[in-house]
C-alpha cells in the first residue's frame, strides 16, 4: 500500500512539476511573440518605408569612389591567405570573429573574417548604430545583421569571377575595408529563461531557432531597420554605401577610420 501511495505521489508531483514548466513556457512564448508585434508594429516594411531619391542616397557613391577609398585607406591588395596571414602578425588587419557578436556571417569562410583596424571599428560603429536605431522604434530584443562579404583575397576574387558576374576583378574587399550587409536574413536575440532546469534546458534548445525564425519572418523590417542605419552613418562621413542592384546587400567601405566607437 505504502509502495502505491508513493508511486500516486510521485505522478502527482511530476504532473503538477510538468503543468508549472508548460505554464512558464507559455510566457516565455508569449514574450517571443511580443518582441514580434513590436517590431511589426514598429516598423515598416521596406517597401512602405523607401521613398523616391532614398535609394539613390544609398547608390551616391559606386564603385569608382569605393575603390579609390580603399587604396588610399586599405592594405591591399591582399593576394592570397600567405600575405593575409603575413598582415594579421603585424596587425594590420584584425579578426572580426569571435563570441557573442552584433552581427553573425553569412556564407563568409572563417580564414576571410578580417579587416583592417580603422575597418573593424567602422563595423563596430555600424552594429552600435543599427542597436540605437532599434532602440527608437522600442525594440529591446537586439536584432543581428548578417554579414555576408569581408576580406576577400585577389586569389579568392578570381575564384569568385568564374562563378559570380557581379564580381569584378578589383575589389574593394581585396584592400581590407570593405564588407557586404546581406539585408535578407537578420536574428533575433530572444532572452534566455532564468534559472535551471527543465525549462532552461527547453529555452536553450529552441532559443536559436526561434531567432532566425523570427528573423526570417521580419526580414522585410529589418531592411529598414539596415537601410536606416547605413542612411544615417553615409551621411555622418563615417562609410560609403552601395545598395547592390543584382545582390541582396549594402556594399559598405569604410571611410572614417578615426571616429570612435558609442
Amino acid at each position: 500500500m505504502a509502495f502505491i501511495l508513493g508511486i500516486v505521489l510521485t505522478h502527482l508531483c511530476w504532473t503538477r512539476h510538468l503543468s508549472a514548466v508548460y505554464e512558464d513556457l507559455s510566457v516565455y512564448i508569449d514574450s517571443v511573440y511580443a518582441v514580434q508585434r513590436t517590431i511589426i508594429e514598429g516598423v515598416p516594411i521596406y517597401d512602405d518605408f523607401v521613398k523616391p531619391g532614398f535609394e539613390s542616397e544609398l547608390r551616391k557613391y559606386l564603385f569608382p569612389r569605393h575603390i579609390q577609398a580603399a587604396r588610399s585607406l586599405g592594405v591591399g591588395p591582399v593576394a592570397d591567405m600567405d600575405q593575409c596571414n603575413k598582415l594579421v602578425e603585424k596587425g594590420a588587419l584584425v579578426s572580426i570573429d569571435g563570441e557573442d557578436l552584433p552581427y553573425y556571417f553569412y556564407g563568409v569562410k572563417k580564414e576571410h573574417r578580417y579587416l583592417t583596424p580603422g575597418a573593424a571599428r567602422g563595423l563596430d560603429i555600424i552594429a552600435s548604430t543599427f542597436r540605437e536605431v532599434q532602440k527608437e522604434h522600442g525594440i529591446n530584443a537586439p536584432i543581428k545583421f548578417a554579414l555576408s562579404s569581408a576580406l576577400r583575397p585577389v586569389s579568392y576574387q578570381g575564384e569568385l569571377r568564374g562563378t559570380n558576374m557581379n564580381a569584378v576583378a578589383e575589389s574593394t574587399h581585396s584592400f581590407g575595408v570593405s564588407v557586404d550587409l546581406f539585408f535578407d536574413d537578420f536574428y533575433v536575440v530572444f532572452p534566455e529563461a532564468e534559472g535551471e532546469g527543465v525549462l532552461a534546458n527547453i529555452v536553450s534548445r529552441i532559443r536559436s531557432r526561434l531567432g532566425y525564425l523570427a528573423g526570417d519572418a521580419l526580414r522585410r523590417q529589418g531592411k529598414t531597420l539596415l537601410a536606416m542605419t547605413v542612411h544615417r552613418l553615409q551621411k555622418e562621413g563615417v562609410i560609403y554605401v552601395t545598395l547592390e542592384r543584382n545582390q541582396r546587400c549594402f556594399h559598405i567601405t569604410v571611410v572614417n577610420l578615426k571616429k570612435p566607437v558609442k
